[in-house]
């Protein structure tokens, strides 16, 4: 056994060659069992992420385009339901303006009517009138002269 007397902190001798082939071995295999494991990994998620914020991207924008071409058919949609309201009100006109015209047609006749009956109505009330004023005037008359006077016979 050799005693040590020197006290240097690193001595160059065959340990430390063994320490640094030691060393050296173990960097190639924790290279090989874990870093390259972990860089290959690494290099992976980076290409998923990338990947995800491409579709991302792309997603957004098929959804901007979709939502102008929501908005486009809204647009038309709208215009056709304003055409089509403003022909259903034209033919609602149309059609209010055919039942007015039925309606007075109406009202004419049966106001014609209602005149004919009036007149009619009138016409009998002078002649019962007439008949009745007649025979008023001849009982007033005897009750004045006091005798009879002779009658006309009346239909």
């Amino acid at each position: 056994m050799e005693i040590v007397t020197n006290t240097a902190l690193i001595s160059i001798n065959e340990t430390l060659i063994v320490q640094v082939l030691s060393f050296l071995i173990f960097l190639f295999v924790i290279n090989r069992l874990m870093f390259q494991p972990l860089r290959k990994t690494a290099a992976e998620r980076n290409d998923r992420i990338q990947r995800m914020q491409q579709e991302i991207i792309d997603t957004e924008t098929d959804a901007q385009r979709w939502t102008r071409e929501l908005e486009k058919r809204k647009r038309a949609a709208l215009k056709e339901a304003d055409k089509m309201r403003a022909q259903i009100e034209s033919a609602g006109g149309l059609e209010v303006d055919h039942i007015l015209e039925q309606a007075l047609a109406e009202i004419s006749v049966h106001k014609k009517n209602a005149r004919l009956k009036i007149d009619s109505q009138i016409t009998q009330a002078k002649q019962h009138l007439a008949g009745e004023s007649e025979s008023l005037a001849l009982f007033i008359m005897e009750n004045v002269l006091d005798r009879r006077l002779p009658h006309e016979s009346t239909p």
